[in-house]
């Protein structure tokens, strides 16, 4: 199975609201057009906003697409799924923005989570305790859950990555701690070659069940250019090809 995981980079600034952007049909075309095409697109910073054309590339290639969106600016996770895949909503959060579906397919049935840790304007103690609060209600939720063929991925908006984080602002929730609360549910957060955002920020992952093998994962640089504007993905996609051992 192949899986793909994009930041949309869709917000809404002060004095405007979700219905003044728009999403191109491009960014769609672009992540339609990996090859070998992907079985399942996760897209977090999605937005309902001036996007039929970005829809209807899903559907015409073949995907059906499920959302979870939040009240205050429409905002949420967007997760396209190939046809021949049997997929269902189970379940899905807003404070953090997080989407469930359970899939099936001829070889595996599979539980697929999408998730992105929100962010405040702040970048101190305070603000990574916020991260981490609601990195934890999506933890206590997994921890429920049959693990036994599991795949979670999104942007957990963890901070640059250092070697000790004693008196440092994030040393509460970082790329580390996230690693090691995973493998107490036994799960594996996937070690990726690079950088997923500005070019020193480790900030998307893929984590997968003990019994699922990564046979080639990277972030691909080459989907998406260096533009900046709202609507265009500002965040390297991960591409992942998943096989059950």
């Amino acid at each position: 199975m192949r899986v793909v995981e994009v930041n949309l980079n869709l917000r809404v600034e002060r004095g405007f609201t979700n219905t003044d952007y728009t999403i191109d049909r491009e960014v769609a075309e672009k992540l339609c057009g990996i090859i070998p095409e992907p079985d399942v697109i996760v897209m977090v910073e999605y937005m309902e906003c001036e996007n039929k054309d970005f829809l209807y590339c899903f559907m015409e290639n073949g995907y059906k697409l499920f959302t979870v969106i939040d009240d205050k600016h429409r905002r949420g996770i967007m997760i396209a799924v190939k046809d021949g895949i049997e997929a269902i909503k189970v379940s899905e959060k807003t404070n953090p923005h997080m989407l469930h579906l359970n899939l099936k397919t001829e070889e595996t049935n599979l539980e697929l989570i999408g998730m992105r840790i929100l962010v405040g304007g702040r970048c101190d103690e305070r603000e990574f305790e916020v991260r981490k609060k609601q990195f934890l209600d999506v933890y206590s939720y997994i921890k429920k859950l049959d693990r036994s063929k599991m795949i979670i991925t999104g942007d957990f908006n963890n901070a640059r990555i250092l070697d000790n984080y004693r008196g440092k602002v994030q040393r509460g929730y970082n790329y580390q701690w996230i690693v090691k609360q995973f493998a107490g549910l036994s799960l594996n957060l996937v070690p990726i070659e690079g950088y997923s955002h500005k070019g020193y920020l480790k900030e998307d992952h893929i984590v997968v069940s003990k019994n699922l093998d990564v046979c080639n994962v990277k972030y691909d640089y080459d989907i998406f250019d260096d533009r900046s504007e709202i609507g265009y993905p500002d965040h390297v996609p991960i591409i992942a090809d998943i096989e059950h051992i």
